[in-house]
């Protein structure tokens, strides 16, 4: 019969305490190098505190019901009622703009993608393209928005603005809806297609209604990039 070694005959590296405590030096330098961590990371963050303090200190009095409906006021005029609604309006209708136009051609494409061609040149070629524009600054896109819009019409409008944003929600939308319809198991298709279903009705009733979630959350995100 094999009897187990007894703790003499062990390696002596597996006898030493590993709890033991560290010497006072390295207690020491470990305990400076985290106060010094903890000093330089509140002098980081202090001036975004102090910046946020101030916007609330100045900003919390004058925000009312008031503020919220009323436009501007003019330059130079301090009796009359000051506030934001042109903003708070423009962005829901540039951003409501841009979002039919993106969310339908963004949902039809990762269909195609997904479905049609997986794997052909024209499926890697968009996929290239959304990827590249997923990181393009909104900077680039509104620039390119101003010289095809507005140095084309000669003035601003919100279709300028929702075409911007158009832009940077597509491959937002494209890439997650994709990534949706892909995690949609093959059994489910197969299933679909052995009841008799048509591709398009498979398509349809079966793998968007399983990726309905990631879709909705595709398209929150690009909402939320855009506003």
């Amino acid at each position: 019969m094999i009897r187990p070694s007894s703790a003499s005959s062990l390696d002596p590296i597996a006898q030493l305490d590993l709890h033991s405590p560290l010497p006072f030096r390295r207690q020491a330098f470990s305990h400076g190098m985290t106060t010094i961590a903890f000093l330089l990371t509140g002098l980081a963050i202090l001036p975004l505190f102090a910046v946020l303090f101030s916007i609330l200190r100045q900003g919390l009095p004058n925000l009312s019901l008031e503020a919220l409906t009323s436009l501007p006021a003019p330059v130079g005029l301090e009796d009359v009622a000051n506030g934001f609604a042109n903003a708070i309006l423009g962005t829901i209708v540039m951003v409501g703009i841009a979002a039919l136009i993106s969310i339908p051609l963004g949902v039809i494409t990762a269909v195609y993608l997904a479905e049609f061609s997986r794997d052909s040149k024209a499926a890697n070629t968009v996929r290239f393209i959304a990827t590249i524009l997923s990181g393009v600054p909104s900077i680039v896109v509104g620039v390119f928005a101003y010289a095809v819009i507005v140095l084309t019409t000669r003035q601003f409008s919100a279709m300028a603005g929702s075409f911007a944003l158009a832009v940077l929600m597509l491959p937002i939308i494209v890439l997650s809806a994709e990534g949706a319809l892909n995690l949609v198991p093959k059994e489910q298709r197969l299933a679909s297609y052995a009841l008799g279903g048509s591709r398009l009705q498979t398509i349809v009733k079966v793998v968007m209604r399983s990726a309905t979630a990631g879709i909705t959350t595709g398209a929150l995100l690009s909402i939320a990039r855009a506003a």
